[in-house]
């Protein structure tokens, strides 16, 4: 028997010994049972990434430091990389998904433009993005969707030159190759992939989604080249100052030190100095250990301190602490910055950010906190179930009278049907106040999901398709018109006036909408009469949509040009297609 049988047998539970109760700290190393059961724990998870950053990555990037003599520009993939990339230097992130990868795609949603803007701001053209994984020597995002990404965006570079007729070629026949890391991909799977960038060129070109090829020509004065390191595979995989210099290089690093051998049976491998079990890829799955605490407040909050002479309140995170303590840490610790949330005064203009020339903004919750919101906007839309308590009160410090509507609609799956059943009266509101040049807030809770779904609806239905975006004034202001014809009284309702107790959630006060209108648009039907309206407007046949999907997507990233946080769930963007082309969510309406 082996030695490792040995120690295995030696750790089988006693006769009357549960064998689910946790061993403790007792400072021997606990059976392979109890490390698989403990390494999803947030002590254990976030000692394992405290772990990679201190013992590999910091290292790694000072030895790149002294050997090239320049600063490293780091760029983490969301989400997993942030937790290894936040405590190195200021960074900016980006957002390549291992599956799209699995399935060989190039993302349309995921354009992933602002690393271009990055990598043309370093004189050196070389940024490193840092992920991790927990199985692999690298993530599949490195593996394969970077390369894909960066070999269909050097050629649509080329084929907007030609369009252009800027220049017949800028790269050459080499630079646009695939560029895969051999050790990983097998030979098959290299044919496969050439095989189908080509098609993915085609697919971004017809889809129309990079909105300002100008702008984008502009950023892509270099082709953009992968390159990768990892424990296993090193210098000899990164550029060259040569390389650097003609290439806009991508480093992609693997900031968890997984050792691949024959002895790595387990992705649990017990530290016996820190007494802990290191899991490589620890940041990983986020939702399963980290109880709602951030890269950011962990990062910031907890020091290199071991030292326990504080309070629990004050207590920094060491691994001198147990599970329980380290879990009632993260929740005091989560608590307590959401409690400063909410009564800070920061500035609010940060939570916000304008949409083209349209004088409309997408925010968070916080943009639209009374009074501050009113010195930016005119009028609120809150697409959220919740408001400030003295939001109503709708007048400014100079006196100006505000405009101000909530669309009670909730997170998420946890919304039904709401978001499209208050979609037509939250497009009269914007559609409105715009027509009459006021400065319009649309938010929910963080401005990625709710508010900007909104927003595209809005820009869909009045908005020239371009970058820039720009009002179709003639639309709008036609639409506006007739929807308010039959109701003369469109001025803000007063805040006395009973007569309006019965309109739909009480919500309309105070909106600026006239109260005919707005209660007919609510539902089903008043979606049918905004729309037809428009088609009427715009010489469209009734069975025509007003949107398809490539469109909505080409509004989505006109959105990201200003609002890069724009982020609309699957389920949101669902609605929006319900909204525009079918009837199907009628079904599902209370009778």
């Amino acid at each position: 028997m082996s030695q490792e049988d040995n120690n295995e047998s030696s750790n089988v539970p006693r006769k009357g010994e549960d064998p689910e109760a946790p061993k403790g700290d007792t400072g021997s190393k606990p059976s392979r049972r109890d490390q698989r059961k403990s390494a999803n724990r947030a002590r254990h998870r976030l000692l394992s990434i405290q772990y990679d950053v201190q013992h590999y990555l910091r290292p790694l990037l000072a030895n790149q430091r002294k050997e090239q003599e320049e600063s490293i520009v780091i760029v983490a993939n969301e989400r997993c990389g942030s937790w290894y990339a936040l405590p190195l230097e200021p960074h900016s992130s980006c957002h390549f998904k291992s599956t799209d990868g699995h399935v060989h795609l190039f993302s349309l949603k995921r354009l992933n433009l602002p690393l271009l803007k990055t990598l043309h701001q370093q004189q050196s053209s070389c940024v490193w993005i840092v992920d991790a994984s927990n199985k692999k020597e690298m993530p599949d995002s490195f593996s394969r969707t970077i390369p894909i990404w960066a070999a269909v965006l050097n050629r649509i570079a080329e084929r907007y030159r030609r369009d252009e007729q800027l220049l017949e070629s800028k790269f050459s026949a080499e630079q646009l190759e695939l560029f895969l890391p051999d050790w990983i991909i097998p030979s098959e799977e290299r044919v496969r992939m050439d095989s189908i960038i080509e098609d993915r060129v085609e697919e971004l070109y017809q889809s129309r989604a990079i909105v300002d090829i100008p702008g984008f020509l502009e950023l892509m004065t270099k082709p953009l080249r992968p390159f990768w390191i990892t424990p296993l595979q090193q210098s000899n995989q990164l550029p060259t100052p040569g390389q650097q210099a003609t290439l806009s290089c991508l480093v992609c690093c693997n900031a968890s030190n997984i050792r691949l051998d024959a002895k790595m049976n387990s992705r649990v491998v017990w530290m016996e100095q820190e007494q802990f079990g290191y899991t490589p890829g620890a940041a990983d799955d986020e939702e399963s250990w980290a109880r709602k605490l951030t890269p950011q407040l962990f990062w910031g909050q907890h020091g290199d301190d071991t030292s326990t002479n504080t309070t629990p309140q004050q207590q920094t995170f060491s691994s001198s602490m147990t599970e329980q303590e380290v879990d009632d840490w993260i929740d005091r610790l989560v608590a307590t910055h959401q409690a400063r949330q909410g009564d800070t005064d920061e500035e609010e203009v940060a939570c916000f950010d304008w949409i083209g020339n349209l004088g409309i903004a997408i925010g968070t919750r916080r943009a639209g906190r009374p009074a501050h919101c009113w010195k930016h906007f005119d009028a609120i839309l809150n697409v959220t179930n919740t408001e400030y308590g003295e939001i109503r009160q709708q007048s400014s410090e100079d006196g100006r009278y505000c405009y101000y509507l909530q669309l009670p609609v909730q997170e998420g799956k946890r919304d039904k049907i709401e978001l499209e059943r208050w979609m037509p009266v939250g497009i009269l509101f914007c559609a409105l106040h715009a027509s009459r040049g006021r400065r319009i807030l649309i938010h929910c809770a963080q401005g990625r999901d709710r508010s900007v779904a909104v927003a595209m609806a809005v820009v869909q239905l009045f908005c020239n398709l371009t970058y820039p975006l720009e009002w179709n004034r003639h639309l709008l202001e036609g639409t506006v018109r007739d929807l308010v014809a039959e109701d003369a009284s469109c001025e803000a309702l007063p805040q006395n006036d009973n007569k309006d107790s019965d309109t739909v959630a009480g919500g309309l006060l105070g909106s600026g909408l006239p109260r005919h209108r707005a209660d007919r648009l609510i539902d089903h039907e008043g979606r049918l009469f905004l729309l037809q309206l428009v088609r009427e407007k715009l010489d469209k046949s009734q069975d025509e949509p007003l949107a398809s999907k490539e469109s909505l997507r080409v509004v989505l990233h006109l959105i990201r040009q200003d609002r890069e946080k724009a982020e609309p769930t699957r389920s949101t963007l669902q609605k929006l297609n319900r909204f525009f082309m079918s009837d199907a969510y009628k079904k599902q309406q209370p009778s």
